[in-house]
């Protein structure tokens, strides 16, 4: 089974992306243990008023965790350098959304869902499923920018799926603010957040963090670069 998984998914990008995974996990629900009761800031402007309510938008909202999924497949396959570079610079974003999740804890109010139609009803179940805080940076924002970000410089990755995964971000930037989950401050907040991880990890050389695993798990796979 190991060797099975291996042939579509490195093993050595298995404990980076659990890594991410349960780091995304703590930032955003582990952080309302402790903000919870402390002040929350709203973030909405008059324009964020002026935005219209479109449900439909919420199918957009969903599927971006497909483009998540994709993203670290994509990270995973392309090389063991790629893979750890990209990886560090989510640890990095993420742990600075963590800091401003706990310093700047932030709320919006949410409009009320009357329609019975499918995607209303959607909606309503996402607002039960996650409580509107924790909103700067929008971790949705973030998370698609910087897979969008990832398949640009992927090698391996078809030009025309590149152009789509950027329009498909560019949607999910537009849904957030239609289902009424974030705000225009989020959104902005959530796609430098990503670039500025990018940065830090190439300035820093921040993928040295993940050489215990080249030094302990030298994997065989003749895909990844040496």
């Amino acid at each position: 089974m190991k060797k099975l998984i291996s042939k579509f998914f490195p093993e050595y990008a298995w404990i980076p992306t659990l890594i991410c995974v349960a780091l995304n996990m703590i930032a955003f629900y582990g952080t309302r243990l402790f903000n919870s009761g402390l002040y929350h800031y709203s973030m909405g402007t008059s324009a964020d008023a002026a935005i219209p309510f479109v449900p439909g938008f919420i199918v957009i909202y969903v599927l971006s965790y497909i483009q998540w999924g994709l993203g670290f497949f994509i990270i995973g396959r392309e090389s063991r350098e790629f893979c750890y570079r990209f990886l560090s610079a989510e640890i990095i974003s993420k742990l600075i959304c963590l800091v401003i999740f706990m310093a700047i804890p932030t709320v919006m109010v949410r409009p009320e869902v009357s329609g019975t139609d499918i995607f209303s009803r959607l909606t309503a179940f996402i607002y039960a499923a996650d409580t509107p805080d924790n909103l700067f940076p929008s971790v949705h924002c973030l998370e698609s920018a910087f897979f969008a970000a990832a398949a640009v410089a992927s090698k391996k990755t078809p030009a025309v799926f590149k152009w789509i995964n950027a329009l498909f971000s560019v949607s999910v930037f537009a849904s957030v603010l239609f289902v009424k989950q974030h705000v225009i401050m989020d959104v902005i907040g959530g796609v430098a957040l990503a670039f500025i991880g990018l940065l830090l990890a190439k300035l820093f050389r921040a993928e040295r963090m993940f050489n215990v695993f080249r030094r302990r798990n030298k994997s065989n796979d003749p895909r990844e670069d040496k």
